[in-house]
């Protein structure tokens, strides 16, 4: 994927448990804490680029704008089904950036064409228009719908992606949604190397700072 010659960041967050005793500041649940960290990586050197720590509450979608607020044109975004914001996505295409999302299954799609393909683990390549009312409104532009057998785990999957880009090969979208996953390998080695498990301090300010620290 690196031949594309372009920027190509992931967005994801994870949870952190916390003690409810000791950090009530994080109430995520009435018997649990957790704060969460949302975070943009770049996918070239495997480094974040921008974060926010704060509690559990906020879901996903909520920091998608902070966390793509430096996007330029050209650069591509990977992110997970929690991210689809039909008007957080044509706000990105406005800008001229790039998208590789999986699709939600709550999405209604007319489909316009049937683009031809010779992957045989690729299952169908489409493209579409938003056909619920008001979807078409938060994104009325065309979008391409990629579903392919994924290998997952030592396992076979099959998995349906959204696109703002018609021009990449169908492998191309499946294998820029594949490094996706290095964000993810990133948190469980946040948690793990750096001990982002026992906190030093209880107040909000010293929770966020130790996870900054970690990410440092």
């Amino acid at each position: 994927i690196f031949r594309l010659k372009r920027d190509i960041f992931a967005i994801d967050s994870t949870t952190l448990k916390l003690s409810l005793e000791s950090i009530d500041w994080a109430r995520h649940r009435r018997k649990k804490a957790a704060a969460k960290t949302h975070m943009s990586m770049n996918v070239g050197n495997r480094l974040p680029t921008f974060a926010v720590v704060e509690d559990a509450a906020h879901h996903d979608s909520t920091r998608a704008d902070a966390l793509c607020a430096g996007l330029k044109d050209g650069d591509v975004l990977l992110a997970g089904r929690a991210y689809v914001d039909l008007a957080f996505l044509f706000g990105l295409t406005r800008r001229g950036v790039f998208f590789v999302l999986r699709e939600k299954k709550s999405m209604v799609f007319e489909v316009l064409e049937e683009r031809p393909h010779k992957d045989p683990r690729i299952r169908s390549d489409q493209t579409v228009r938003m056909s619920r009312k008001g979807s078409d409104e938060k994104h009325p532009e065309t979008l391409r719908r990629v579903t392919a057998i994924v290998e997952v785990d030592g396992k076979d999957m099959e998995m349906t992606f959204i696109t703002n880009n018609f021009a990449w090969s169908p492998r191309t979208v499946v294998e820029l949604y594949r490094a996706r996953w290095a964000i993810e390998i990133f948190f469980k080695e946040l948690k793990q190397t750096c001990q982002i498990r026992g906190f030093v301090g209880y107040n909000e300010n010293a929770v966020k700072w130790q996870v900054w620290t970690g990410m440092l």
